[in-house]
């Protein structure tokens, strides 16, 4: 039987990374040789977590392949399969992230079964749907972080770019602006070939240089020059919502939701997939006509994500049937116990120290960045200690303690 046991977690290493966000968070020595954009917790066959079990080290799949109802939970099973749906990380971004969307699931289990049919390999770097689930994704800011996330209404892209000379030098999108139409008007730019982009850039970033203020959508512009030269993303800040979530908040990214992330460190859960169609920031593979088939049009503001509080569990709204997110807070007034989830979860010390014990009843101390597998078969939890905890599992076991629930 598999108890409660510590993960040992793979961190990937691309170059948007940070060589001090991901460090920090563990406690580490930093700055680190090399970037460290994403730590990865979970069964990810690309790049497993691996626990502690009477045969040694196993990778976390291989273990949940081996016992999948005592790991997962007989619900779990019954609704995902025989694998965990999530993936937990913690992201650092030191540069930005490629503008991208995700396929809801119709639209993955459709394009992989193509590019199957095309022969394309799943690693192939051309490929954009790499297995057939959709991947919707929440994101809890660790310090300050700036996204792009969703279309400006098409007023607002004109008051942004009427300034910077848009109805010369891009009369088809300003025409779509004008008539509302930000679909048109983000077909027309994406089909600007390379020549006229060349041309029609350094002529806008030279008006944008004139009054760029700090942090704003245009100096992101001149950022994001700086980051990618003569990339058509780099204007995306005008198109896109500039936000920045403060630490503490969190933020969800639905199928369809055109995005990037730009800069800071946060938490990550997602559901367990790898489709990506990116549009720009970035030297890998774009697919223009399959971003435009996938992305969602809307205009509306996005919105932080709700979260009621009871017992010292912050828990975020359902938004995924996949996985939900938590934070738990411990002091030496109160610590956390509840009974076992019938679901697997995974908790992230993000600050302080404790001891966290099972039904089993052996504890196991814990300190800032160890994180833990907590079986389906575990059927209690207590945490003691001063800490801070991110706890993902899957919807159905995330009420905390009996308490009123108080809005947040």
């Amino acid at each position: 039987m598999i108890g409660i046991s510590k993960l040992d977690n793979p961190i990937q290493h691309y170059a948007w990374g940070s060589r001090t966000g991901i460090a920090r968070f563990l406690g580490g020595p930093h700055p680190t040789s090399e970037p460290e954009a994403e730590l990865w917790m979970g069964a990810h066959p690309k790049a497993p977590s691996t626990i502690q079990t009477a045969s040694g080290t196993t990778r976390l799949n291989d273990a949940i392949r081996a016992a999948p109802r005592e790991i997962l939970g007989e619900r779990v099973v019954a609704e995902h399969g025989e694998t965990l749906p999530f993936l937990l990380k913690i992201l650092a971004a030191g540069r930005a992230l490629s503008i991208q969307a995700h396929p809801d699931r119709s639209q993955a289990a459709a394009g992989c079964r193509r590019e199957d049919h095309l022969g394309i390999p799943r690693h192939d770097p051309r490929r954009n749907y790499r297995d057939v689930h959709h991947k919707p994704e929440v994101l809890f800011a660790v310090t300050p972080f700036w996204i792009l996330r969703g279309f400006r209404p098409a007023s607002e892209i004109l008051e942004l770019m009427m300034p910077l000379g848009l109805p010369e030098l891009l009369p088809e999108s300003s025409a779509a602006l004008r008539d509302g139409d930000v679909r048109r008007f983000f077909a027309s730019y994406l089909a600007l070939d390379g020549s006229r982009l060349a041309e029609v850039l350094p002529r806008i970033l030279a008006k944008i240089e004139r009054d760029a203020q700090r942090r704003s959508a245009s100096s992101w512009v001149l950022e994001l020059e700086r980051q990618f030269p003569g990339d058509r993303g780099v204007l995306a800040p005008l198109f896109l919502h500039l936000l920045e979530l403060m630490p503490g908040e969190a933020m969800f990214t639905g199928p369809g939701i055109l995005h990037a992330y730009l800069e800071g460190v946060g938490i990550e859960l997602m559901a367990n997939s790898d489709n990506v169609v990116r549009g720009g920031l970035t030297g890998k593979h774009v697919d223009r006509d399959e971003l435009l088939s996938i992305l969602r049009f809307e205009t509306d503001s996005p919105r932080l994500l709700h979260s009621t509080t009871a017992r010292g569990e912050r828990v975020f709204d359902r938004v995924a049937d996949e996985f939900a997110l938590s934070v738990v807070e411990v002091d030496a007034h109160r610590p956390y116990n509840r009974k076992g989830a019938g679901a697997v979860e995974l908790l992230l010390c993000a600050t302080g120290s404790g001891t966290l014990r099972g039904s089993e009843g052996n504890g196991q101390r814990f300190a800032q960045g160890d994180s833990f597998l907590v079986p389906a078969s575990v059927s209690r939890v207590q945490i003691d200690g001063n800490a801070t905890l991110f706890r993902a599992t899957v919807p159905g076991s995330v009420a905390a303690a009996d308490a009123e629930p108080v809005s947040t």
